[in-house]
């Protein structure tokens, strides 16, 4: 009690400033998360964030499945983290004003008041991310303790007794003013910077076309590589070039798309790679060299039931493939390098990406990726959103199956 009545007394505020800058100090780190998580929510829906984020930790500690939930948008299209962030820096600006003794006293309270807040907001969606999706989000549970963190520190400054310390209305509506400025500012600003504008985008005119796509028969069969559940109601078949850019762009959106989408879709991964030394429609040394090596790399590492692995390390790091290097992706994707290194140039595997440019052939491949959807073939690679407006548009598995042959494709 001493200590609270010093501090409140006190012009200089010894007792107080080392925590009231530890409350910034706090919120500032805070405000960063959150931002980054923000940024990470819009990367997910735009379909650009990587494989494997900083948030990913492992199947209980997942950033990515909590970022795509539904409980990570506070309000439809903008995420609860930008929120967070506007709020913690709503939170380090009072700190700072604190700072000022004829300020302190409200300061205070109001931190105290909003770190209440804040925590109990924190055990809520602590419970949701528990209980209903099942992840935990590291960056979520840091800004968790930062918030209780604060909310105790307030504690501890808070002046005494709150009850005779009548409400200063004038600097209560600065107060609040402070926030509600952090908070437009912060969320529009971030949704701005991060949000992908489809305002030109000619959304239903390309779900109508897909839509009218004749269906076309392709090989779906379980033996191919493919990513999801395999009685997923929506069934996606990429052909696709490892050197291809729109290709990785293509995996990127896919792996977001199932993110989004969990148990809805299955993506059916199909080689054809722009390339002299296993497609004859391409003439010349042009092209891209070490696309039919990482085809046949791809197909290897599906026989050691390591292509997620492969795929993903393939794409993550396009930019370094060279002539003789997939034996170290694959070695990176956790192969057995003697048993990869004898299938990569055996005859199976060149068999296996032969039957795959013949049927990318027979549907008219003219680039990559050519993708289709339950059969349908789509105008070239679309924004997520426009993926997931076609998914809930396509219906049940009953009304749009998708042709397929169950023969060995590889």
């Amino acid at each position: 009690m001493a200590d609270q009545t010093t501090a409140r007394n006190s012009p200089s505020g010894t007792q107080v400033t080392p925590r009231l800058l530890l409350i910034s100090l706090l919120s500032l780190i805070g405000a960063a998360s959150a931002i980054y998580l923000a940024q990470h929510f819009y990367e997910l829906r735009s379909g650009i964030a990587d494989f494997n984020s900083l948030c990913k930790v492992g199947e209980s500690m997942n950033c990515d499945v909590v970022s795509a939930s539904r409980w990570a948008e506070l309000v439809p299209g903008f995420p609860l983290a930008s929120f967070a962030a506007a709020f913690l820096l709503g939170v380090f600006v009072i700190s700072l004003l604190a700072q000022i003794e004829e300020w302190r006293d409200e300061g205070i309270r109001a931190l105290f008041a909003m770190g209440a807040f804040a925590t109990t907001v924190s055990a809520l969606y602590l419970g949701v991310m528990l209980f209903s999706i099942g992840t935990a989000c590291l960056f979520c549970l840091g800004i968790d303790a930062i918030n209780i963190l604060i909310f105790l520190i307030a504690w501890t400054l808070r002046p005494r007794p709150l009850s005779s310390l009548p409400l200063h209305s004038g600097k209560w509506r600065v107060l609040a003013g402070i926030q509600i400025a952090s908070l437009f500012v912060t969320v529009g600003g971030l949704s701005a910077s991060f949000n992908q504008d489809l305002s030109d985008f000619p959304v239903a005119e390309v779900i109508q076309n897909t839509l009218a796509q004749p269906i076309v028969a392709v090989q779906t069969g379980p033996e191919l590589p493919s990513m999801g559940p395999a009685d997923a109601p929506i069934t996606i078949v990429e052909f696709s070039d490892f050197q291809c850019p729109h290709c990785q762009r293509a995996a990127m959106v896919f792996h977001n798309l199932q993110l989004r989408k969990p148990g809805m879709v299955r993506v059916v991964f199909r080689n054809y790679p722009l390339d002299s030394h296993c497609n004859a429609k391409i003439q010349g040394a042009g092209g891209h060299q070490v696309a039919c090596e990482a085809a046949r790399g791809s197909y290897c590492a599906q026989k050691q039931g390591k292509f997620l692995a492969y795929y993903e390390q393939v794409f993550e790091n396009q930019t370094d493939l060279k002539p003789g290097g997939v034996p170290e992706f694959a070695k990176k994707a956790g192969l057995d390098e003697v048993a990869f290194q004898s299938c990569l140039d055996s005859e199976e595997a060149k068999g296996a990406i032969e039957r795959d440019l013949q049927e990318g052939d027979s549907i008219g491949i003219e680039g990559t990726p050519t993708i289709l959807i339950n059969g349908r073939k789509v105008g070239g690679l679309l924004p997520l959103p426009v993926w997931e407006k076609l998914i809930d548009r396509l219906g049940s598995p009953a009304s749009q199956a998708t042709p397929s042959t169950n023969s060995s494709g590889q």
